[in-house]
């Protein structure tokens, strides 16, 4: 019954994009920098993609969506640390960690998957005791505000998690570390649970509650419940992203309270509210912007040493020459593309 929910064409694209994404991570294989930057687009976008749930499909504001991503992380983190320590270090070096030539053992993989996984559940389950506490009482400023209280806790309570002492946060972070490819996939999979549920009557009845409220509920539908649905979903797929960032780098628990979440919100603004292909493109223009450009010799010193100065000039061009952003709530289709292609000639 699911898989008759998704059109044949969301299907055969899906497909489509696992072929390619596996021909993409063959051809970046050889370069020192791309392999790393390529798997934060994939991670940062399914976080995103999370994000644009709530606001773009739900129209809730939240401000916390950085917290929810660390506890994934920290989750992540301390369930690897707990498997390693448990494991004979001779076994975990050569059955788990590596084999000849420094390749990730099937068995690591594997590890990786069950562990984002439990991750994600967990942070799904945090997702909805903060949507039954908060949804159903608040909105628009104030639920933000709450959200970036939360976020702020979460923080507070994930640097207490520090493998030195230093209350810094996780300082280890795990022993293996995921391939490009792995991300990629998951991103994948991630697109099409997104387009499974937003096809069910459950999608259906979270974009009624974004249009009208009072409508939704004047036609039967349960607003209170389909929003916590919606941001338990989303919390489940943070979860998934946190999991995933914790096997790829280190991070730092005060740049995920509002610093990320900024960021975050800024990556589906620009991408347009509602619009999956938008976020991926979106994280893609921000991902480049931060991890590559700003450490190319020739981009001027300011931006080197400031470079999230231009988070405020994303969003006041965005607010000024394109409020819906760069596809708006549409998705990325060649039909879309020749009809864009005939308005410009």
């Amino acid at each position: 019954m699911m898989l008759k929910r998704i059109n044949k064409r969301n299907l055969i694209s899906n497909l489509i994009s696992i072929a390619a994404l596996i021909v993409f991570s063959i051809l970046i294989k050889g370069s020192p920098t791309l392999p790393g930057i390529f798997s934060l687009i994939f991670i940062y976008a399914i976080a995103a993609l999370a994000l644009n749930i709530i606001c773009g499909c739900l129209g809730e504001f939240v401000l916390g969506h950085g917290g929810f991503v660390l506890i994934g992380y920290t989750i992540a983190v301390k369930i690897m640390q707990f498997i390693q320590a448990k494991m004979d270090p001779t076994f975990f070096f050569e059955n788990v960690f590596t084999v000849r030539g420094g390749t990730l053992h099937p068995l690591g993989y594997v590890i990786i998957i069950g562990i984002v996984i439990i991750a994600a559940i967990f942070t799904g389950l945090i997702g909805l005791l903060v949507g039954t506490i908060a949804l159903g009482r608040l909105k628009g400023d104030y639920l933000a505000i709450v959200t970036l209280g939360i976020s702020l806790i979460f923080v507070s309570i994930c640097k207490n998690f520090d493998s030195l002492g230093g209350g810094t946060g996780i300082s280890l972070g795990t022993a293996i570390k995921g391939k490009t490819i792995l991300y990629a996939i998951f991103l994948v999979v991630v697109l099409f649970l997104i387009l499974t549920f937003m096809k069910s009557r459950f999608g259906r009845a979270i974009l009624a509650c974004r249009d009208d409220n009072i409508a939704a509920e004047a036609c039967g539908v349960a607003v209170n419940k389909s929003k916590v649905l919606a941001f338990t979903f989303a919390s489940f797929l943070t979860g998934i992203a946190g999991g995933l960032l914790a096997f790829n780098s280190l991070a730092i628990p005060e740049q995920y309270g509002l610093l990320k979440s900024i960021f975050f919100l800024i990556i589906i603004v620009l991408g347009g509210l509602g619009s999956l292909t938008g976020t991926i493109i979106a994280t893609c223009i921000m991902v480049f912007y931060e991890q590559w450009f700003c450490y190319q010799t020739w981009v001027p010193t300011f931006f080197q040493n400031n470079p999230k100065i231009i988070y405020g000039v994303i969003l006041v061009l965005i607010m000024l020459f394109r409020s819906s952003g760069i596809l708006g709530h549409n998705e990325f289709s060649w039909k879309w593309f020749y009809s864009k292609l005939k308005i410009v000639w």
